[in-house]
């Protein structure tokens, strides 16, 4: 079978502390701090265009959310679209995961 995408997450430990604090089939979730400064988290998500935007995505990311208490950075390459009229090409856009991508947002 074929395998595409994924996410991976590289640094350098002399400079960077990294510690994974969740990790799911489509997102990374990291507490991270520059030189043992302010801790701050970073959430890497990658959203397989082959499939119907992931309800099980959506609710996880709003639990984190809702725990936040310190800086947060999202780096996302969902795969999706907020409006159909935003996607280029030949090919049309998926309609089933517009409403749960513009719900999450």
């Amino acid at each position: 079978s074929k395998h595409s995408g994924g996410i991976w997450c590289l640094w350098d430990s002399s400079l960077w502390k990294v510690d994974v604090l969740r990790h799911f089939r489509y997102f990374v979730h990291i507490k991270v701090s520059w030189k043992n400064e302010v801790d701050w988290l970073l959430i890497v998500v990658y959203g397989s265009p082959k499939f119907q935007y992931p309800q099980d995505l959506r609710d996880n990311l709003s639990k984190i959310a809702v725990n936040v208490e310190c800086e947060w950075v999202i780096v996302e390459d969902f795969n999706f679209v907020l409006h159909a009229h935003e996607k280029g090409g030949s090919g049309l856009p998926s309609l089933r995961g517009i409403p749960g991508f513009q719900h999450i947002l």
